[in-house]
């Protein structure tokens, strides 16, 4: 939702410089600003979405370590797989009491859904907490190179995604 703010005045009246070269008789025209609000209906917020290749979590504090993260795989030939392990860290915010996630991965170019994992409820005391979920992901398929996305829904709308660029590896230079 936005809102216009065109006439609104922000600050104390005391608080406005002294001395202006403004005639007293004249105030200045108030810039119009959008502000923008949620409403109170809105869906859960995506906070952290990371592809990586382990989460660790302390023992002690219940932290999330996130090591070798990535955005980019390599492949000799296609179409390949990826199937070294992977994990997503995902973090969510605004859980109105629960929320049904999904996680896809699809082709940039049309969608195409290459990998889709069942969906797992979430639930959450408050619309404050942060609900945390470190997910093993199964192989990704690389039919050829290309942009790929990794997706997070939440009931049904898309919250976010990482994008995965997928290519041959880099030729060295031979000296």
């Amino acid at each position: 939702m936005a809102v216009s703010t065109a006439g609104w005045r922000f600050g104390h009246p005391s608080s406005r410089p002294t001395g202006s070269s403004l005639p007293s008789d004249r105030e200045p025209s108030p810039k119009p600003k959008t502000v923008r609000m949620r409403s109170p209906l809105t869906t859960t917020v995506l906070q952290a979405l990371v592809l990586a290749d382990h989460v660790y979590v302390d023992r002690l504090t219940g932290k999330k370590v996130i090591a070798g993260t990535f955005n980019r795989l390599w492949s000799v030939v296609f179409p390949a797989e990826y199937s070294s392990p992977t994990y997503a860290y995902i973090c969510l915010t605004d859980i109105k009491k629960s929320a049904l996630v999904r996680l896809r991965y699809v082709e940039a170019d049309d969608n195409k859904i290459l990998m889709e994992l069942p969906g797992v409820e979430v639930t959450a005391k408050s619309p404050l907490d942060s609900v945390e979920l470190i997910v093993e992901v199964p192989p990704l398929p690389m039919p050829h190179e290309g942009t790929y996305h990794f997706e997070v829904y939440a009931d049904d709308k898309l919250l976010g995604s990482v994008r995965i660029l997928v290519a041959k590896p880099p030729q060295e230079k031979v000296k």
